[in-house]
């Protein structure tokens, strides 16, 4: 019986001990595929994050994306510091849509002023990214809080008006007030005052920037002067939002980099009854920093005049 019991501890003990070995081998295989994976694939964020910081990038490469966005992160860190962007309440009375800025720092520092002058305002605030600066997808890091739109690809980066669009369709406010970050921010009282005049007319419809200068290029201007322009946070356009749904919104195929999206769009509300009004503002922000293409622009000039009317005739719609 002591000898049957011994043979069966015997066993066991070889049974396990083949377990093991199988068990080191498996372990083995793992750790040999680990390296392969860590040697031919980007690191991941928080490894890159860590590399970054320490300004040591083991199994790095210059090209990884994550790499990339860590050493960005780590810039606007050592750059910016933090801040928190107010939440909006549950029924916002406007939304503001700051397009970002082809430069990162110049939309932190629009957003600091924003963040100012929106604080105890019933308002959302939005960023378009239209990826123009890929650091930009990181900027919820320093500005906590913020509501980016729409997540940026590297590779495909969309233009403002898919950004603008994008950021619109998460809108919740009765009315929209899409602005443009600049080099340099105005102060909160001179937002707060635009803000002011925006919030007390929330059916009106205003114009400014790329817009009127585009509008100005076929002889047509909105009837004005609406409220002073705050600058150089460059005001493009102030809309109801059901207007603006009702309207379409932006149309990307009309984008040309001055204003002639935001022109189409200005013809379109015309078209359903609004009477935009021209903003006054700083000289030199509205200036189109892109040249039109001629036979887009001769298209254009023909819709405009046939809603807006010629200015040569007598009678013509203002």
């Amino acid at each position: 019986m002591i000898q049957g019991a011994i043979e069966r501890l015997d066993r066991a003990a070889s049974a396990l001990a083949a377990l093991q070995g199988e068990l080191a081998e498996l372990q083995l295989q793992v750790a040999h595929r680990r390296a392969a994976r860590r040697v031919a694939a980007p690191l991941d964020e928080v490894a890159a994050f860590l590399a970054a910081r320490s300004w040591r990038a083991p199994l790095a490469r210059p090209e990884d994306p994550a790499f990339i966005a860590a050493m960005a992160q780590e810039a606007l860190h050592r750059r910016h510091a933090p801040f928190t962007v107010p939440q909006p309440p549950p029924a916002p009375e406007m939304t503001v849509l700051l397009l970002a800025a082809p430069d990162c720092a110049d939309s932190i520092a629009a957003l600091r002023v924003l963040a100012v002058a929106l604080g105890g305002r019933p308002a959302q605030l939005l960023l378009a990214d239209d990826g123009a600066d890929p650091r930009t997808a990181l900027l919820p890091t320093v500005a906590r809080g913020l509501q980016l739109s729409p997540p940026v690809s590297l590779s495909n980066p969309d233009g403002a008006a898919c950004a603008l669009n994008a950021a619109a369709a998460l809108a919740r406010g009765a009315s929209l007030l899409l602005l443009r970050a600049d080099a340099a921010p105005p102060s909160a009282t001179a937002l707060g005052q635009l803000l002011d005049a925006v919030a007390a007319a929330p059916d009106q419809v205003l114009v400014g920037g790329g817009a009127v200068a585009s509008l100005a290029r076929w002889g047509l201007a909105p009837p004005g002067p609406g409220p002073a322009l705050a600058g150089p946070l460059d005001l493009m356009l102030a809309v109801p939002r059901a207007l603006w749904r009702e309207a379409g919104g932006l149309d990307p195929a009309q984008e040309d980099g001055a204003g002639l999206e935001l022109a189409d769009l200005c013809l379109k509300l015309r078209l359903l009854g609004a009477r935009p009004q021209a903003v006054r503002g700083p000289a030199g922000l509205s200036v189109p920093r892109v040249a039109p293409d001629p036979a887009r622009a001769w298209q254009a000039a023909l819709r405009f005049r046939e809603a807006w009317g010629d200015p040569g005739r007598s009678g013509a719609a203002p």
